[in-house]
């Protein structure tokens, strides 16, 4: 066996705290968006910052909070904006996304409430997704497996969009998102220009989605 690439006891217990933290997102109930807040807070960031701090004793730089390589970085936020415009194109064309694709009505009349929603509520909840899945899982492995912990984070994002029960169209550009946030950490080793290129690519696509609706 290859012991570069195998399993040693801290990756078990760090894949065992990575299900553990999926699984009380699903577990903890969610009566309201606060609530949601406060659940994805404690286990998508909070817990496993202090996991790496506390029991890995390492420092989070090495997960990704750092600028890392930011020619590579925003080189690459404009080849993944390319890819995964590319893909969403392909599904509205052959796959019917305009009919079976929604955001909230509330933000399609109102453009403040378009930029709030884009830039406060999903931007919150896409840096949690940036600092769980390719900050704490990505990097976790990255050493390691090199480019299969792109697929194994993206994996892992599908699992819990499964157990959460929002693996469906509405999600469809957070998946997109979380493949090509993946190779964007892999080329800057940054969490920064993998949530800047979320950020936009969903914000774009909210935007030309809605403008079809509207024209």
């Amino acid at each position: 066996m290859n012991t570069k690439t195998s399993l040693n006891k801290k990756d078990i217990i760090s894949i065992l705290m990575m299900i553990f933290c999926l699984f009380m997102v699903k577990l903890f109930p969610e009566k309201d968006y606060f609530q949601k807040l406060i659940v994805s807070l404690t286990f998508l960031l909070a817990v496993p910052a202090l996991y790496i701090k506390i029991t890995l004793k390492e420092d989070l730089k090495d997960f990704g909070w750092r600028a890392g390589d930011w020619k590579r970085g925003i080189t690459w936020i404009f080849l993944s904006l390319a890819g995964a415009f590319l893909i969403l194109t392909l599904l509205y064309q052959y796959a019917g996304l305009a009919e079976k694709y929604y955001v909230p009505q509330n933000i399609i009349q109102n453009f403040g409430l378009f930029v709030f929603y884009e830039i406060v509520i999903a931007g919150f909840f896409l840096a949690l997704y940036e600092f769980f899945f390719r900050g704490f899982i990505m990097f976790s492995f990255l050493k390691k497996w090199k480019a299969i912990s792109i697929i194994l984070q993206f994996s892992a994002f599908l699992l819990f969009l499964i157990i959460t029960k929002d693996f469906n169209w509405g999600s469809v550009n957070y998946i997109i998102a979380s493949f090509f946030s993946g190779v964007v950490v892999y080329k800057s080793r940054s969490l920064l220009y993998s949530y800047l290129f979320s950020l936009l690519f969903i914000i774009i696509s909210d935007a030309v989605y809605i403008n079809s609706l509207v024209n």
